[in-house]
């Protein structure tokens, strides 16, 4: 089978999974790309060490070398949007067609966030931190302790909608056309609720969690864009990692996490969707949810012998447990997670891990 490669539209943007929730350094080294499609076996070699196993889902780095055995078909995600389907029973480098991104899978900033952290808090679910393409918004929060209804408030300035008595925990926006690149917050009063937190207000990432409208000409590109994904030959779930991860590029979460909760409520049973998922409901600052996602990814690892990723999600899971004040916790799944790439060799994730389990130490 001849190399061939499919040009992405999508823009420069690093595949982020730029995740939010603690204090973290910038890791240095980050992912070029992953697995979305395997179908057969590939030999993947970093370094001097064949890595076991290999997944749909499996993060390469620069330097990789991958070989599929002959009738094999594997497609490869860069992060820069191109997608690439190895020549079978030959053995290709990453470099040749995945590039370095400054900001890539894994990547992390320095925030110090513990939103929905709080279980008796209505913070919002979604939209948050995000960009939504239209106004034709589902807004969705955390249920209060015995609330009978809700008050919605979506709010920018000059501009409040509200809309009383809601039963259950979502309702459809049904105000004026909303503007674009206007950022709006949300904000839910729960009735009724025995807490002493009643208000997603009380939520310790409240402010910057709302979402602001795409303009038309930005929509329609990436409609065109999520259209062409979708006609890509793919399995199902290879295209939602996919588009999961393009609308992760465009910062369009909300897209990104219901793609992925898609493949949950089918009983997906792939280490990846559930990893991507803790990431990314780590980025909109959903603690809770974040650990829930990564909980499952771990089981999930554990059962496939997937010592990469058990890695990586136990890193995740530091990170999270950290944000919630379980530190001694968040230590030993960094430590665990440290130990676990000492065992692949990875040095450079090594060091990584050492650089931040020395910062934790000194608080």
């Amino acid at each position: 089978m001849k190399e061939r490669i499919i040009v992405g539209a999508s823009s420069a943007i690093a595949l982020l999974f730029a995740l939010t929730g603690l204090a973290l350094p910038v890791i240095a080294t980050s992912p070029v790309g992953r697995i979305v499609e395997k179908q057969g076996e590939v030999a993947l070699k970093r370094g001097r060490r064949l890595i076991k196993p290999v997944t749909k889902g499996t993060e390469l780095y620069a330097g990789d070398l991958l070989k599929p055995t002959r009738q094999s078909i594997i497609v490869v995600r860069c992060v820069k949007g191109n997608t690439w389907i190895l020549s079978a029973g030959v053995e290709s480098n990453i470099n040749n067609r995945c590039k370095i991104a400054k900001a890539a899978l894994g990547s992390t900033n320095t925030d110090d966030t513990r939103g929905g952290s709080d279980p008796s808090v209505p913070y919002v679910i979604s939209p948050r931190k995000t960009r939504v393409l239209n106004g034709k918004l589902t807004m969705r929060w955390n249920a209060a302790p015995s609330a009978t209804n809700y008050t919605v408030i979506v709010r920018a300035p000059g501009f409040t909608w509200k809309v009383t008595g809601v039963k259950g925990t979502e309702v459809i926006y049904a105000g004026e056309p909303l503007k674009a690149k206007v950022s709006y917050s949300i904000v839910i009063e729960a009735e009724g609720c025995t807490s002493s937190k009643c208000s997603s207000e009380d939520d310790d990432s409240q402010a910057g969690t709302g979402f602001t409208l795409m303009d038309e000409v930005e929509a329609q590109r990436i409609q065109s864009e999520v259209k062409r994904l979708n006609e890509q030959d793919l399995s199902d779930e290879a295209k939602a990692l996919v588009l999961a991860d393009f609308y992760a590029e465009q910062n369009l979460m909300s897209d990104a996490i219901q793609t992925l909760e898609t493949l949950v409520n089918q009983e997906s049973k792939t280490v990846t969707v559930y990893r991507m998922l803790g990431e990314f409901y780590e980025r909109v600052e959903l603690s809770l949810l974040s650990k829930d996602r990564y909980g499952k990814a771990l089981e999930l690892a554990k059962t496939d012998e997937d010592v990469s990723s058990q890695a990586a999600v136990k890193a995740g899971l530091a990170r999270i447990f950290w944000g919630l004040g379980s530190k001694e916790l968040a230590m030993r799944y960094l430590k665990e997670a440290q130990s676990a790439y000492k065992s692949l060799e990875d040095a450079e994730r090594v060091k990584e891990l050492a650089v931040l389990l020395a910062e934790w130490q000194k608080e």
